[in-house]
């Protein structure tokens, strides 16, 4: 391999914090990043790819890894190489992740936190980054301009020592289900971006539940998608944000979709513009006043809201007086600690129950309620039904 090339190539690593390999017949020739802690990753990978695959190209595996490559010309032969970039992760690595491929690469559990001590260290890729990463290295060693980059179908192989059983578990935990598109949607209607996008690299195979794998038809995808960007836009609006901000998000969605010509064009899309819209309900919900210390009982309310809570136990975590805050916060909002402290809590009950995910009796214990009798009492002073009622509402 010339000289110039890894050069060129642990530049490109240093300055975007991503490994680069390169692999001719599946046998590692260079590597940028000889960090231990990736398992070697990139073989793995590498080695689990078809044995046709497109000139450029990326893929993703089930847990959440992200990666792509370049065919680039052998020296002095016919032949070509595997310019292979990554793996990088769209966001926070979770444990989940972690867990799910260490029992994949036949690793002991307890690595899992290991990895995601390490992967944190670096830097995270959003696919569209991604792409263009691709593209460059493309047109700056191959020549051939910024082509099309698919989308290319990953399938683990079975030469390494995959615990079956436990595997079997895991994907199990993360295959998409029965509601999902509830989950989704309980999340955007709360504003939870944070958790959205956990949620979306905890599934990446998740391809849109009524669109999944019995069919590839590209014209059915994008139909769908569109429905889906007017039910979001629409969720977003009833969660109080401004329809001229949806409406600009809905047209540049509906933008996008029209002038997909592929499924790869449209494999972003969905994640983009749900984040997109949950954004814009985070904004609208965030604490709406300016005062610091304010902020800060705000902050702390929110972060601790499975705890249980009071002026107290708030004062303690922000160092300073009970009597003091509590005379600031009503000079500056107009109500009191314990009130805004229910109004959170019941928030994020509301939540709960859209979600699915518990009952109300399981809720109330999560969030500290002295008994079930008094959160349906708070509840009912809050949202004017119980919380029973409240999730029937939309059925």
């Amino acid at each position: 391999m010339k000289t110039d090339l890894k050069v060129w190539l642990t530049l490109f690593s240093r300055a975007t914090g991503i490994c680069t390999s390169v692999f001719r017949d599946r046998e590692l020739l260079f590597q940028t990043d000889e960090r231990q802690w990736d398992y070697n990753l990139p073989m793995y990978l590498a080695s689990s790819l078809p044995d046709v695959i497109p000139e450029i190209w990326y893929s993703q595996s089930p847990e959440g890894l992200y990666f792509g490559g370049v065919s680039i010309p052998w020296e002095g032969e016919d032949s070509r190489n595997l310019l292979f970039l990554g793996p990088v992760l769209l966001d926070t690595c979770t444990r989940k992740q972690a867990r799910s491929l260490m029992v994949r690469l036949g690793h002991p559990e307890p690595d899992a936190d290991i990895f995601v001590m390490h992967a944190e260290r670096h830097p995270h890729i959003s696919v569209s980054s991604l792409i263009a990463y691709l593209q460059l290295i493309c047109a700056s060693i191959t020549g051939n301009g910024f082509p099309e980059v698919p989308n290319l179908p990953f399938r683990w192989n079975e030469f390494f020592p995959a615990k079956r059983e436990p595997l079997r578990e895991i994907e199990k935990e993360r295959t998409p289900g029965e509601g999902l598109d509830l989950q989704i949607l309980s999340l955007l209607d709360h504003g939870k971006v944070r958790e959205l996008q956990l949620f979306f690299n905890e599934a990446p195979i998740y391809h849109l539940p009524e669109v999944e794998e019995a069919t590839r038809d590209f014209e059915l995808r994008r139909a769908y998608m569109l429905g889906a960007n007017m039910v979001a836009s629409r969720r977003a609006m009833d969660a109080g944000v401004d329809p001229a901000v949806a409406n600009l998000i809905s047209d540049s969605v509906i933008t996008q979709l029209l002038q997909a010509r592929s499924l790869h064009e449209l494999a972003p899309v969905f994640q983009d513009f749900m984040l997109d819209y949950t954004r814009e309900v985070e904004k609208v919900s965030a604490f709406p006043y300016a005062d610091d210390i304010c902020c800060e009982i705000s902050r702390y309310v929110i972060t601790h809201i499975y705890d249980r809570l009071s002026t107290s136990v708030i004062a303690d975590g922000v160092h300073l007086t009970p009597s003091y805050i509590s005379k600031r916060f009503r000079e500056v909002t107009g109500e009191t600690i314990t009130d805004y402290i229910a109004e959170q809590k019941i928030r994020e009950a509301a939540y709960l129950l859209d979600s699915g995910q518990y009952s109300p009796g399981e809720i109330s214990t999560l969030l500290q309620f002295s008994s079930q009798s008094y959160f349906i009492k708070v509840f009912r002073a809050q949202k004017g039904m119980t919380p029973q009622e409240y999730r029937k509402r939309k059925k």
